[in-house]
């Protein structure tokens, strides 16, 4: 009998529960709390930091304009040329675009906000017309109108000004459906050095002897607007003007007909005063249009009098391509090597090749005190063919073999020469101007010559090539989306699954 009841009590004993330790259940509890509250207060860091990231680097952006700029051309950046004259600012320039709020465009504002950056004296605001439509009143003063997309570069009184339109912010195709090239940091820069100094340098064309007219170079006129040069036209047949050396530059566009003997010692005269001039020299000029070959009859010998000054003179003969890969739509229409020069280097450095028509060859000869250079040269495979009305095509036993001289620099004492032997690529016309890389190359060289007051090596910024950029407004706008609401909520979703999970354990 006491043998069993021991052995009852035993099984109910094995049945009870042990009796927990109070103090071990107290300081598991006390650690699940510990790590709850050690994880909450971590995410709470956590989107706090990211939160001040966020402001931080938004205000940081507004001030610095810290976006990196992924365009191939980097439309968005500012040369060194830029940075430099924004280091010479000794009064503060405000500049205004004129763009509907919501429709910026933004290679302008962020090229806008770079120069902001940069300087503290100079002030970017975009102006929505639609908003204050009186505001351009003051810098209107005939009334012509200034449209949306335009812009506006002054000074604080605004009594010095320069407007620009959207076709000279962008190099355009008349019929509105290509853009060539992107000009606006040339502009602006341009724009600054007029109102730091007030002086505008003026482009004399020649006029008198059958030259291309004002009306055939309208686009060019443009550019040179833009880029605060003032184009007259300079008929040295009538006029009693005398050229200045020290502000005018002479442009000479394809003359059918020689100078007189007395405009050949005015322009002399000038020339040995240390004037500068271009001249475009023309025997053959060919029209798309008509598709008729005219040749100019004239020898034009007191024009190559002035050349032979600086050790140039351009033949009278006709250049004809055989490689392919080195001709533009004819036979005669060249694309040319590019010498290094100030005037070439930024073309190269952009990609940017010029094509010229109907060229003849240039001669250079050395001189005393006299340097010449070439600028532009046809390939090996062309030949040239003396100026007649029988020219065949075809490589004739007799004629010139290239390359040749289709380009050249030249400087006698302070006095600078640039001659092309075609006019071709600065007339208004989709193989002429209209071609970004021909525009930049006579941009270039007007600069260069006119180093006394406008020496800007900006060149435009093709639009012709493939960048990194966005390529529509909603890219932007994700991209913003992601980095300012997806990434900080997909972190923030991270640390609380896994306090969530430990917390159930």
């Amino acid at each position: 009998m006491e043998q069993k009841l021991r052995t009852k009590v035993k099984r109910m004993n094995s049945k009870e529960k042990p009796v927990p330790n109070m103090k071990t259940r107290s300081e598991g509890s006390g650690r699940r709390r510990n790590y709850r509250t050690t994880s909450i207060v971590s995410i709470a860091v956590l989107l706090l930091v990211v939160l001040s990231l966020n402001v931080l680097v938004t205000m940081l952006d507004n001030r610095f304009n810290l976006h990196a700029d992924m365009s191939q051309q980097k439309y968005f950046s500012i040369s060194e040329t830029t940075k430099q004259i924004l280091d010479g600012l000794d009064q503060d320039i405000y500049v205004y675009s004129l763009y509907e709020t919501g429709n910026e465009d933004t290679r302008v504002t962020e090229l806008m906000r770079n120069y902001a950056a940069y300087s503290d004296s100079f002030h970017y605001e975009n102006v929505d017309l639609s908003l204050n439509p009186g505001f351009t009143v003051e810098f209107d003063p005939a009334g012509n109108g200034i449209s949306a997309g335009s812009m506006i570069v002054t000074n604080e009184s605004h009594t010095l000004y320069k407007v620009f339109s959207l076709f000279e912010l962008y190099s355009i195709d008349p019929t509105g459906t290509y853009v060539f090239s992107f000009n606006a940091e040339s502009r602006v820069s341009s724009a600054i050095i007029y109102l730091q100094t007030g002086v505008s340098y003026t482009i004399k064309l020649l006029a008198g002897h059958s030259e291309f007219t004002r009306g055939d170079l309208s686009e060019l006129v443009v550019a040179l607007n833009g880029l605060n040069y003032a184009v007259e036209t300079y008929d040295s047949t009538i006029s009693t003007e005398e050229l200045d050396p020290n502000y005018d530059l002479l442009m000479v566009v394809s003359p059918a007909e020689d100078l007189s003997n007395a405009e050949f010692r005015s322009i002399q005269t000038f020339l040995k005063e240390g004037g500068n001039a271009i001249l475009m020299l023309d025997y053959v000029l060919f029209s798309a249009t008509t598709g008729y070959t005219q040749i100019i009859l004239d020898d034009l010998n007191n024009f190559n009098s002035l050349l032979m000054m600086y050790g140039l003179s351009v033949n009278k003969d006709y250049i004809i391509g055989g490689d392919e890969n080195r001709l533009y739509k004819r036979v005669t229409g060249l694309v040319p090597t590019l010498y290094s020069h100030s005037i070439t280097d930024p073309l190269t450095e952009n990609n940017l090749i010029p094509i010229l028509m109907d060229c003849s060859s240039i001669t250079i000869a050395s001189g005393e005190n006299i340097k010449a250079g070439v600028l532009l040269e046809s390939d090996d495979n062309t030949w040239a063919k003396p100026v007649s009305t029988s020219m065949i095509a075809r490589y004739e036993a007799g004629d010139a073999t290239g390359p040749f001289a289709i380009g050249a620099v030249a400087q006698s004492g302070d006095s600078k020469i640039a001659l092309f032997s075609s006019s071709s690529f600065v007339l208004s016309n989709p193989d002429g101007i209209e071609r970004s890389a021909n525009e930049a190359l006579i941009i270039n060289t007007v600069n260069t010559l006119a180093e006394n007051t406008n020496n800007l090596n900006i060149p435009a910024k093709s639009m012709m090539l493939g960048s990194m950029e966005f390529s529509n407004s909603t890219q932007p706008l994700i991209l913003e989306i992601l980095l300012i609401a997806v990434i900080p909520i997909a972190i923030v979703a991270t640390g609380f699954t896994i306090w969530f999970k430990r917390k159930r354990i």
